[in-house]
């Protein structure tokens, strides 16, 4: 079995988190436009958060894993 990508550093960590944010919220918001022909920013920034908290979560379970 293949070995995940595990951050380096805490700093990796909210890299990685940030950037799964800011996708999220993009793509989520042309689902919207796509789906519904109208943006909503507020609905897709609470989905793009919980992405987001997913990420972090997963992601320091694989840094703390990788120290251990």
């Amino acid at each position: 079995m293949g070995s995940m990508d595990a951050p380096a550093r805490w700093a990796d960590v909210l890299v990685r988190t940030v950037v799964a944010a800011v996708v999220a919220f993009v793509v989520l918001q042309l689902k919207e436009w796509f789906d519904a022909g109208a943006f909503d920013t507020s609905g897709t920034a609470v989905d793009a958060a919980w992405i987001a908290g997913g990420t972090l979560v997963v992601n320091a379970v694989l840094k703390w894993a990788k120290s251990a």
